[in-house]
């Protein structure tokens, strides 16, 4: 084993992640199945680490992923394709299958990785991380085959854009899925604040990015910079938003009857940072008000308060604070991103007022990501002007 698969192999063990040297392999039945034509049903099995059981639910770590996932067992009454358990696995035959459906696209793979590194980026990050699973459960023959493979995409990489090592591109690659399962958590109100800000200190304490390349000498490389200059503004904001979550939790206790109209809608307005909107298409955008809640979601009650409700939400169309809505162009690409609480706004002034402020020009837009926010509102109060004046009139 030679001294690089050696480096990567301890780099990877300090990430943070489980112990696989002390987590089983086990084929885990997942409860999902599926059914084509008249077949009879097919269980969906994924394979990954045991990281704990307590006989009710178990806890699996999925390397592809950089995940660990939670299953509740299910009991004798559950039906064969939809029961959930774990079973041994066998990691030598699954990395064996893993090898022969990768090999037929080795040599090709070589030849357009200098032209496509974002996909020869994913390619050297996944062999690679087969690789550390297949040292850990001691499997150390397709540990250097599985390294062997990622070593020779970056040798075909680097020959046209250099300067960057092997551990380098794996630490983007794994910045990248988890900067991206992060964006995602804004979305489950079941991960808090304080979870999410510490998934991005955690990302960005151990993820630095090279500063060997230029960006525009790689596109892959450039857009990994770009997301973790914003990631760390987003860490900063994040820490604002948790700073004043406790000095609201500390304030005198007032049922929301005996505040005044104007300060129930500063409170409806400061709990649109909770307001889990949801994306039913794609292409399409997040719509703030699928939250489950319903009707009692702070942007539901405020479009019910109408006019009453128009000049306070204008002031919070610049307000970059994040929700807990995510929207995205595709769910199988990185394009996510969190809804500000001044994309809220918008989406209740223009219920409010029956018409259009805003229109994206992308299938991925929103306005405050965008930088439309400003324009957008000179738009709304021109709108809310012309009609005070009517009234008045």
């Amino acid at each position: 084993m030679s001294h690089e698969e050696q480096d990567c192999y301890g780099w990877l063990d300090g990430l943070g992640f489980p112990d696989l040297a002390r987590c089983p392999l086990v084929r885990v039945a997942t409860g999902a199945w599926s059914v084509h034509n008249t077949d009879a049903p097919q269980k969906q099995f994924l394979q990954g680490f045991l990281v704990a059981d307590d006989g009710c639910r178990f806890e699996v770590f999925f390397p592809d992923e950089l995940t660990t996932r939670s299953f509740r067992r299910t009991d004798a009454a559950a039906s064969w394709h939809e029961a959930v358990y774990h079973e041994p696995g066998d990691l030598r035959e699954d990395q064996r299958r893993w090898w022969e459906e990768r090999r037929s696209h080795f040599d090709s793979a070589r030849e357009w990785a200098p032209y496509n590194p974002a996909h020869a980026g994913a390619f050297i990050c996944e062999c690679s991380l087969r690789a550390w699973a297949c040292f850990k459960a001691g499997l150390l023959d397709l540990a250097s085959q599985a390294f062997a493979c990622a070593r020779a995409i970056h040798a075909a990489l680097e020959a046209k854009t250099p300067g960057r090592s092997l551990r380098q591109h794996i630490s983007d690659e794994i910045a990248h899925l988890l900067m991206w399962q992060a964006i995602q958590a804004f979305g489950d109100p079941t991960v808090s604040r304080r979870e999410l800000l510490a998934r991005f200190e955690h990302i960005l304490a151990r993820f630095p990015v090279s500063a060997e390349v230029a960006p525009n000498e790689d596109e892959r490389f450039g857009w990994v910079a770009g997301r973790h200059t914003q990631h760390a503004q987003d860490a900063s904001l994040l820490r604002r938003m948790i700073a004043e979550d406790d000095e609201h939790a500390q304030r005198p206790v007032r049922s929301f009857g005996e505040l005044t109209r104007r300060e129930q809608i500063a409170e409806l307005i400061f709990h649109l940072r909770d307001q889990n909107g949801r994306q039913f298409s794609q292409p399409g955008s997040c719509h703030v008000f699928a939250d489950e809640r319903g009707e009692q979601s702070p942007a539901h009650q405020l479009a019910r308060l109408g006019f009453d409700a128009v000049a306070q939400p204008i002031g919070a169309l610049e307000d970059e604070r994040f929700t807990r809505s995510v929207g995205f162009h595709r769910d199988y690409c990185f394009s996510h991103h969190v809804l500000r609480v001044g994309d809220c706004a918008l989406e209740i002034l223009e219920q409010i007022a029956g018409r259009t402020f805003w229109q994206g020009t992308h299938t991925n837009a929103a306005m405050v990501k965008d930088g439309q926010a400003a324009e957008t509102k000179q738009q709304v109060l021109a709108w809310w002007n012309e009609l005070k004046r009517d009234a008045e009139k």
